[in-house]
């Protein structure tokens, strides 16, 4: 970590630039911002004014798990007793977490199907489908 605090760019409004621009952003749109810690590791804050205009909601992945996943995720949970499984919202993939101490710890794949048979695999099983899953 540089032993610099943070500090906005001096920019060039044309410039296109991917990265550099964070803090700059957040100056002009922020009432009062700063940076606190040290060599060890920082926190950069902003305090931004309360605003009246209603924002339209962004599309968003859902919070909660939808009915289909529910669904395979019991279905999941109960053909692989000995394994922790749950589909992640945020990055759209199925995952398993092997129980034992010693297990083979973390799978990922894209699918409830591709899990199941990646699981059935190290079981020494042979496939057996899985409902569908998004």
């Amino acid at each position: 970590m540089p032993p610099t605090t943070p500090a906005p760019r001096s920019s060039d409004s044309a410039a296109l630039d991917e990265a550099g621009r964070g803090l700059d952003i957040v100056t002009k749109l922020c009432t009062a911002f700063g940076a606190e810690g040290d060599h060890r590791g920082r926190v950069v804050w902003a305090q931004f004014r309360p605003t009246a205009k209603t924002v339209p909601a962004a599309p968003r992945l859902p919070m909660s798990p939808q009915p289909a996943t529910n669904a395979a995720a019991a279905a999941m949970a109960q053909r692989y007793t000995g394994w922790h499984t749950w589909y992640g919202p945020w990055t759209r993939r199925w995952w398993a977490l092997d129980k034992r101490p010693s297990g083979s710890g973390l799978i990922s794949e894209p699918t409830a199907a591709a899990l199941a048979s990646h699981l059935d695999a190290l079981r020494g099983v042979g496939c057996r489908s899985m409902p569908p899953s998004p």
